[in-house]
């Protein structure tokens, strides 16, 4: 099995919403970071097809990073120019556990 060296790879921040107590019942959803991950981000062409997931389809960019089980599809991420990617779909290849493949759509400039 091949490892995955994202030790040296840019570091993203992945954001969600959280929600929290409003102290009289009731809660407040809140935009928060969830953690970093570290991966490859790269541009997907604009000639990528498939039929079986629209997803994909809709999707500019592709991370790869290490496996995680706490990442989904309710979630965006920021980069390091401060860019918004939504996360479209996130791919186990093969249900291995070993890494992840992330399709991403570009949003544009994050303003919080």
């Amino acid at each position: 099995m091949v490892i995955i060296d994202t030790s040296r790879a840019l570091y993203f921040s992945v954001k969600g919403i959280i929600k929290k107590d409003n102290g009289i019942g009731g809660n407040i959803e809140k935009e928060a970071e969830l953690f970093k991950i570290q991966g490859f981000l790269d541009l997907l062409t604009g000639d990528e097809t498939s039929t079986n997931n629209s997803f994909i389809q809709e999707s500019t960019h592709i991370l790869i990073t290490d496996y995680r089980e706490d990442i989904s599809n309710k979630q965006w991420m920021i980069d390091n120019k401060n860019n918004r990617y939504d996360i479209t779909l996130v791919d186990d290849p093969l249900s291995m556990n070993h890494h992840l493949e992330i399709y991403l759509k570009f949003i544009g400039e994050y303003n919080a």
